[in-house]
């Protein structure tokens, strides 16, 4: 089930008000027409938090609820920094999605095909390839699964690469 699954669900098998649901089911739609990643996870988070806010949970569940929505939120700003910086010092920016990816980030796949791409650019294949599995691996545990078949078809093209420069 994916994020937005979740929430249609939870939305409709909430116990609050029908309004507040339909709501949901309205934030969900705008969610969707969103083009950047970090709009629609800024908007996830914003919408799980409401959603928070409609059940009960006990002190302990709450708790670590809001600790992994601010590692999230941490996790979305360095995503965040690290694409600003490619522009300026791209040193920096692998450094910042290597951190994101030994985190097991999770929001999205960008910092693996942000740096896969970069690691291309740069003709380092074993690091591209290195990150793709680590990604392949990774993403289909994290219901990311709809980002496979590219990864897939990028390794592939690694491993080519990589042979190919080799000679």
């Amino acid at each position: 089930m994916g994020l937005f699954d979740f929430f249609k669900e939870a939305a409709t098998t909430s116990d609050a008000a029908s309004d507040i649901t339909v709501k949901f089911k309205m934030d969900i739609e705008v969610m969707s027409t969103k083009d950047s990643d970090t709009e629609i996870i800024t908007d996830m988070l914003e919408l799980k938090q409401r959603l928070f806010m409609l059940h009960r949970y006990t002190d302990e569940e709450r708790e670590l609820l809001q600790k992994r929505e601010k590692r999230d939120r941490i996790l979305l700003d360095k995503n965040e920094a690290a694409l600003k910086l490619e522009k300026s010092d791209v040193d920096g920016a692998i450094l910042l999605y290597e951190e994101l990816v030994d985190m097991n980030y999770s929001l999205t796949a960008n910092p693996y095909e942000r740096l896969a791409i970069i690691y291309r650019k740069q003709k380092k294949y074993d690091d591209e390839i290195r990150i793709i599995k680590k990604g392949l691996t990774f993403l289909s545990g994290a219901r990311l699964d709809s980002f496979y078949p590219d990864f897939v078809d990028r390794l592939e093209k690694a491993i080519l690469l990589r042979e190919k420069n080799k000679n």
